[in-house]
């Protein structure tokens, strides 16, 4: 966080500043800057000191967990998301291993610093067909890196991802 290198005058006996706290790639927690103001006009108590209190949140983390094949050509997707304080939105994706487009389940809300497991099934594969799945969760404040976009693919453009699963196939 920078300064003023010298006095801002308040003109019409107001000055609005602007802070912005930019902490260092993976700092989590609160972060504090101190602001001190004083009066020019004699008389008046002064200094001011106020203290600016910001948070630095980690990104939301998403890890693809196991699937439970079910009969039939369904499976149950499992995952542990982590929030990281603001709300982020979960959900899991999976595709064809000979696709390219990923299809998205529903989502799940979640918020918080405790890691949480999700799981979601989904109905209607091709059996003897083999997919991968995959963990994803984003959140409005800290999106960090881009989710392949081909084709159908409806997903926030910016999320975190979980690894890709090993190739699976839908028993009868």
């Amino acid at each position: 966080m920078s300064q003023p290198a010298e006095t801002i005058p308040a003109a019409g006996g107001s000055t609005t500043l602007g802070v912005q706290f930019s902490p260092a790639t993976g700092i989590v927690g609160y972060r504090e800057a101190s602001l001190r103001i004083v009066s020019s006009n004699p008389g008046l108590k002064n200094p001011y000191d106020v203290i600016l209190r910001g948070t630095a949140i980690a990104a939301p983390t998403a890890t693809t967990g196991a699937r439970t094949l079910i009969p039939g050509g369904s499976v149950t997707f499992n995952g542990t998301f982590k929030a990281n304080h603001d709300t982020a939105t979960a959900y899991f994706q999976y595709k064809l291993t000979s696709s390219n487009i990923w299809i998205s389940t529903e989502v799940s809300t979640l918020t918080g610093f405790t890691a949480q497991v999700v799981s979601k099934t989904v109905a209607g594969l091709t059996i003897g067909q083999s997919y991968h799945f995959r963990a994803v969760i984003y959140n409005t404040v800290n999106n960090i890196t881009s989710i392949p976009t081909t084709g159908g693919n409806l997903s926030p453009a910016l999320v975190f991802v979980g690894a890709i699963s090993t190739a699976f196939t839908p028993t009868a």
